[in-house]
């Protein structure tokens, strides 16, 4: 299961729980209670790649992906047509890549499209936006891709 995946069912988790707890006796609300707050506390830390309650002063505040190695393949293989060897250090090449060239949104999309193979309905479902938006974030981010590819000669 992608991280991605299991941040959403997290989310649809905490949503479904604060229905119950508006619906629950004053001692039910308690436990409902600190269940949401643990599950909004995982997502938080899903999300960011770090323990939300700390202070990371120091800390890059870029976003940070854990993917599957078979999703960080695909998308190299199509980033790198020829002389793609999958390695963690070309993991963390396309990792870098994306992050630099690509908005949030588009990378996002991008990732689940190239990456997870999903389709551009899924990808608007899971993400919360239209079939056609996730269409123009997929050609904007392949327009910079090929742009950036063409420019550094990643052929």
């Amino acid at each position: 299961m992608s991280m991605r995946k299991l941040v959403y069912e997290y989310k649809q988790s905490i949503r479904k729980m604060k229905v119950a707890y508006e619906a629950a006796d004053p001692e039910d609300k308690k436990i409902i209670g600190g269940m949401i707050r643990d599950m909004e506390y995982a997502v938080k830390w899903m999300e960011s790649g770090r323990d939300p309650e700390r202070k990371h002063a120091d800390a890059d505040k870029s976003r940070v992906y854990y993917y599957d190695p078979a999703i960080l393949n695909e998308i190299g293989k199509s980033l790198y047509i020829h002389g793609w060897h999958h390695n963690p250090d070309n993991d963390e090449r396309v990792s870098s890549f994306l992050g630099a060239h690509l908005t949030k949104r588009e990378e996002d999309v991008y990732r689940l499209y190239i990456g997870e193979g999903l389709s551009m309905a899924k990808i608007g479902e899971l993400l919360h936006i239209a079939k056609t938006s996730v269409q123009n974030l997929v050609e904007r981010a392949e327009k910079k891709v090929c742009a950036e590819k063409e420019q550094v000669r990643l052929f």
